[in-house]
């Protein structure tokens, strides 16, 4: 790998008027490389998601955030499936609305990216474009049977 390395190195780097004077300097870099390669991994960055809880962490955050009162919120039928670069959770909540009561389950998507993004869909849209959005995007993403999980 080291070696694979130095070679790219050289050859992107080397002119023949510099191939018999960069020797030094392509030794020192073979060293850098050397080098870097015997030291550990840096941790993963705070945005970036690895296992499974992380991902629902992320998802869970996301959308308790978007609602009014988050503390009331109810959740059934939720389970996680594979995304691209993620996974989607796909459920029903129940939560209070703004006189106090609560709305009804709904059903629910939320995508959480290996980079740290998030993506909420609720299916409580009056908006007939935005509902026929939301029950395409739940056809293709939750129409699996994923792995069921307590929200």
């Amino acid at each position: 790998m080291i070696l694979e390395s130095a070679v790219a190195l050289a050859l992107t780097t080397a002119t023949p008027q510099s191939i018999g004077t960069d020797m030094a300097d392509l030794r020192r870099r073979i060293e850098a490389l050397r080098q870097a390669s015997e030291q550990p991994a840096p941790p993963p960055g705070p945005g970036i998601l690895h296992t499974a809880s992380d991902f629902q962490r992320a998802a869970r955050r996301a959308l308790l955030g978007r609602l009014r009162d988050p503390d009331s919120a109810r959740f059934r039928n939720v389970r996680r499936l594979p995304a691209p670069n993620g996974q989607v959770f796909c459920g029903e909540i129940n939560t209070r609305n703004g006189f106090g009561g609560m709305t009804g389950f709904h059903r629910f998507q939320a995508y959480a990216g290996a980079d740290g993004r998030t993506y909420i869909e609720f299916d409580d849209a009056e908006d007939r474009l935005r509902r026929t959005y939301f029950q395409t995007g739940w056809a293709r993403d939750c129409s699996g049977d994923g792995h069921p999980v307590t929200f």
